[in-house]
C-alpha cells in the first residue's frame, strides 16, 4: 500500500508527465510482490534490506518516495521471521 501511495504522490506532485515513471514503479512493485510471496522468511529480510540502498540509489527516479515502503517491508519481514521461529 505504501508503494502505491508513493506512486500516487509522484503523479500528483510531478503531474501527468510522470506517468511513464509511475507505471514503471508500479510494475516493479508488482514484480517484487510476486517474488515476495514465494520467499523464505530469511530471504524476505535480505530482500527488504536491499530495498533501502536501492531507493537511495534511485533518488532521481523517485526512489525516496519509496523509503517508507522499504522500511515497512523490513519490519514485516522481521515480524514474519520471528513468527516462523516461534
Amino acid at each position: 500500500m505504501l508503494a502505491v501511495a508513493a506512486c500516487a504522490a509522484i503523479f500528483v506532485l510531478v503531474g501527468p508527465a510522470s506517468w511513464p515513471l509511475v507505471v514503471s514503479w508500479l510494475a516493479a512493485t508488482g514484480l517484487i510482490a510476486l517474488i515476495w510471496q514465494h520467499l523464505a522468511p530469511f530471504l524476505k529480510l535480505a530482500l527488504a534490506i536491499t530495498f533501502v540502498p536501492l531507493c537511495i540509489l534511485l533518488t532521481f527516479e523517485g526512489g525516496l518516495f519509496f523509503l517508507p515502503a522499504a522500511a515497512a517491508s523490513i519490519v514485516a519481514a522481521m515480524a514474519e521471521r520471528h513468527r516462523a521461529a516461534v
